[in-house]
C-alpha cells in the first residue's frame, strides 16, 4: 500500500491546530497562532514518525499521551499550573470529542472509516474537511450575526414625545437593557438622553429639577441631576403608550439616537 507523505501530514496538522485552537477559545485563554503552529508542528511530526518505527500499542498510548502534554505546554502561555492542566484536559477532551463524531458521522453516511484508505488512495485528508467545515461555520455565524444585529437595533429604536412644561418635543429612543435607572424618591422610570437634546429642550423651557440620582455606567458612574417631564409617548409603529419618566443627561454618543430608555418604557 502506498501512503502519500504529505496528505498525512497537512491532515494532522490541521486537526492538531484545530485542536489547539478549539481548547484555547473554549477556556477563554489568550493565544498566539505561532505557539498553536509550533505545537501542531510537534504533533504532526510524531504522529507521521510513530507508525513507521515498530512499538507495542501500549507504548505508543504513552507516547501519545505525553506528546499532547507537550503540545499543550508549548501552545499558550501559562501563569498557573492549574491552568496548564485546565488547558491539557480541553485539549485531551476535544480530541475525544472529535474523534468520536468523525467516526460517528462516517458510519452514518457509510463511509469506512480508516485513515490510511484517505493517505493512501488519494482522497481528500480529514483535516480538510473538517477546516472547510470550521470555515463554513465561521462564515454562517458572522453571517447570521450581522443580519440578526441590524434585526435587533432596528426593532429596539422607538419614536418618542416628551411633554415638559406643555411643550412637546420628539426623539428617536433606544432600548437598553441595562438601563434601570430609577428615581429613589417617585420610584419614576428615568430616560438618559443626550446634551445636545438637552439643550435644545432648555432654548424652550426650563426643566424642573426633581433632585439627583447616582448610577454606574461603564466609565465607573457619578451623580447627576433629574428633571421632571409632565409625561412621554413611547410608539411602537402605529401604536403608542403614555408614559411617566423623568429625565437625566448622559452620555449617548455612541447609539443612533438621542436618548437611552429601560425595559418599564417599551412595556405597552
Amino acid at each position: 500500500m502506498t501512503v502519500y507523505i504529505e496528505y498525512a501530514i497537512l491532515d494532522n496538522f490541521l486537526v492538531d491546530y484545530l485542536l489547539l485552537y478549539l481548547s484555547a477559545v473554549l477556556l477563554k485563554v489568550k493565544y498566539k497562532k505561532l505557539r498553536l503552529i509550533f505545537a501542531s508542528a510537534i504533533g504532526t511530526a510524531v504522529a507521521v514518525v510513530l507508525p513507521i518505527i515498530s512499538v507495542p500499542p501500549v507504548v505508543a498510548f504513552l507516547i501519545k499521551v505525553s506528546l499532547a502534554a507537550v503540545m499543550a505546554l508549548v501552545a499558550v502561555r501559562y501563569r498557573r499550573f492549574i491552568d496548564y492542566v485546565k488547558y491539557l484536559n480541553a485539549f485531551l477532551l476535544s480530541t475525544f470529542v472529535l474523534g468520536g463524531a468523525v467516526i460517528a458521522i462516517c458510519s452514518l453516511v457509510g463511509i469506512p472509516y480508516d485513515v490510511q484508505a484517505y493517505y493512501s488512495n488519494k482522497m481528500i485528508p480529514i483535516g480538510v474537511n473538517l477546516l472547510c467545515g470550521y470555515l463554513a461555520f465561521g462564515f454562517v455565524k458572522r453571517l447570521v450575526k450581522r443580519v440578526t444585529t441590524s434585526v435587533e437595533i432596528a426593532a429596539d429604536l422607538y419614536d418618542v414625545e416628551i411633554f415638559i412644561n406643555d411643550y412637546r418635543f420628539t426623539a428617536v429612543a433606544l432600548f437598553d437593557s441595562g438601563n434601570r435607572l430609577t428615581d429613589g424618591k417617585t420610584g419614576l422610570p428615568v430616560i438618559v438622553c443626550g446634551k445636545s437634546f438637552f439643550d435644545k429642550v432648555v432654548r424652550v423651557t426650563k426643566p424642573v429639577s426633581a433632585g439627583k440620582i447616582a448610577f454606574t455606567d461603564v466609565s465607573g458612574g457619578g451623580e447627576s441631576n433629574l428633571y421632571e417631564t409632565d409625561y412621554i409617548v413611547v410608539k411602537s409603529g402605529s401604536a403608542g403608550a403614555v408614559k411617566h419618566a423623568e429625565l437625566m443627561v448622559g452620555n449617548v454618543k455612541n447609539v443612533d439616537a438621542d436618548m437611552i430608555i429601560g425595559r418599564t418604557l417599551t412595556i405597552f
